[in-house]
Parts: structure tokens; sequence; C-alpha cells
């Protein structure tokens, strides 16, 4: 008796993942953070401006080339704080895709800091919708007001 409970359990589980698992992958938001829709900067179109605790952020997004199927990008961030540390992480945001690390170098020039980087392409999909989310020492970035996203198409 106890086995056939637990057969069942097994196969109600498998049905609900295989049911459930796709729309968790195609979901278009981030989790549910219990303040509402966030708004979203597109890095393609615009460079992103806000201010956090008295300090200005700007985040300017470059695609420099598309090469084997890789887009490549330029990412360039200036800031009024002095962050000890600065990186970015890369997250599919029309599909979960993983997790990219986006490490920033200062330049060397007080409150600038850059870096290079390759998103994947989706093969599912034609476009894909990226987040980058910034990190300092302590965590995410914290008063950002929207997300920092971008499209990549694959072509």
């Amino acid at each position: 008796m106890l086995r056939g409970i637990a057969i069942a359990a097994l196969i109600i589980a498998i049905l609900a993942a295989a049911v459930l698992g796709p729309r968790w992958l195609m979901r278009q938001t981030p989790e549910d953070t219990g303040q509402g829709p966030i708004s979203s900067c597109n890095l393609i179109t615009e460079d992103c401006q806000w201010q956090s605790d008295g300090d200005q952020w700007q985040l300017a997004l470059k695609e420099l080339a598309f090469v084997n199927g890789q887009h490549h990008y330029h990412i360039e961030l200036t800031t009024t704080a002095n962050p000890e540390r600065l990186h970015g992480v890369l997250r599919g945001e029309s599909m979960y895709l993983g997790e990219y690390p986006v490490p920033l170098s200062a330049t060397g020039e007080a409150g600038r800091w850059e870096t290079r980087f390759t998103a994947p392409l989706c093969t599912v999909q034609d476009t894909m919708v990226w987040r980058i989310d910034l990190e300092n020492r302590s965590g995410p970035l914290k008063n950002v007001p929207f997300r920092l996203i971008f499209e990549a198409s694959g072509q």
C-alpha cells in the first residue's frame, strides 16, 4: 500500500514538472520582490542613468560585433560612488539560459569601469532578451530603479 502511494506521488511529481517546467523556463519577469512590476531600461537604445544614495550611475552598452554566432559587447559604467569592486551577472530575461559573470575593471579614471563580454544565443527563439544585474562586494546594487536589459538577435 505504501509503495503504491509513493509511486503515485512520483508520477504526479513528474507530470507537474512536465507541465510547469516550460512555464518556469519561459517566464519573462524576475523573481517577485513584492514591490510590484519594475520598469526596464533598454541598453541597446539608450544609456541608463539613475541616482542611488546620493551617487550618480550611468551604464552604456555598445555592440561590437557578431562573430561565430556570438554577440560581442562593451559596457562602460560611470559613477560618483567609490565601489571597491563591481561586476555584473548576465541572466536571460525572456528565457532562463543560466547566469554568466561579467567582471568590470576600473579604467584608472575616477568612477569609470568597463568590460567586454559575449552573450550566448538562444537556439529556440530568434531574439533573446538579456538582463544585467550589477553587484558590488556586498551583493546586488540597491536602488536601481529598473531592469537593465538588452536584446540579442540570432542574425
